[in-house]
C-alpha cells in the first residue's frame, strides 16, 4: 500500500512536498478510523482512508490509484464506500486536501458533492474541499 502512495506522489512530482508528512503510513490502523485498498490481479493498486476530526467529522486522505487502475471505477467505489461508512457511523462532514495536479480526482470529488476551493497554487494540498453527509 505504501508503494502505491509513493508511486503516485512521484508520478505527480509531489513526493518531496509530502515526505515529511507520511508518518501515518507507518501505523495505518492507529492513524485511520477506516482504510480501504483496491486490488486487481491479486495486487494492491489503490488505497484511501478516513482520519477522525473533532465534531463528528473526518478527513479523506491517501486516496491514490496506480495509473493502470484508473478509469475502471475503483476510485469511485472506494470513495462511495468510505462516504457510506462515515454516514452510517454518524459523521456529519468529510474534508479533504488535494492538489490541482490531481485533475481526475478533483472531478470525482466534485461529482460526488464535495465543495470548497483553491487555497493556494503551491502545487501541494492547495485545494480544500468538504462534503456534508447529514
Amino acid at each position: 500500500m505504501r508503494g502505491v502512495v509513493y508511486r503516485v506522489l512521484r508520478e505527480y512530482r509531489l513526493l518531496s512536498a509530502h515526505r515529511p508528512g507520511l508518518g501515518d503510513l507507518e501505523d495505518v490502523p492507529r492513524s485511520y478510523i477506516r482504510f480501504v485498498v483496491a486490488e486487481a490481479g491479486g495486487r494492491i493498486v489503490g488505497c484511501a482512508g478516513l482520519r477522525r476530526l473533532p465534531g463528528r467529522q473526518a478527513r479523506l486522505q491517501r486516496m491514490y490509484l496506480l495509473p493502470r487502475a484508473r478509469g475502471r471505477g475503483l476510485g469511485r467505489a472506494m470513495l462511495r464506500g468510505l462516504l457510506s461508512w462515515a454516514r452510517r457511523r454518524g459523521l456529519r462532514r468529510v474534508w479533504l486536501e488535494s492538489s490541482r495536479r490531481y485533475e481526475d480526482a478533483l472531478r470525482l470529488y466534485l461529482a460526488h458533492g464535495f465543495q470548497g476551493g483553491l487555497l493556494d497554487d503551491s502545487g501541494c494540498c492547495g485545494v480544500i474541499l468538504f462534503k456534508d453527509l447529514a
